[in-house]
């Protein structure tokens, strides 16, 4: 049973337990863009697919963790 006092350990933890995801979701996003990025190159069509690939996928994806980075500062 959660208890008020348990209840505000927890919200204590909150903020490194976010920051912990964070960084987790971060690495965890740059190991799968490496192997994206393998693949993309190894079996791609041509360059110019694959410029537009990766521009829109890291643009798009650079843009969703600037915002959740600067989220988490307030």
């Amino acid at each position: 049973m959660i208890t008020p006092a348990s209840f505000e350990k927890i919200i204590a933890y909150l903020p490194s337990a976010a920051w912990f995801i964070f960084w987790g979701l971060l690495a965890l996003f740059l190991v799968l863009s490496l192997v994206l990025n393998y693949h993309w190159t190894k079996y791609g069509a041509n360059r110019s697919d694959l410029k537009r690939i990766r521009l829109i996928y890291f643009g798009f994806s650079g843009a969703l963790f600037v915002i959740m980075f600067i989220l988490l500062q307030f």
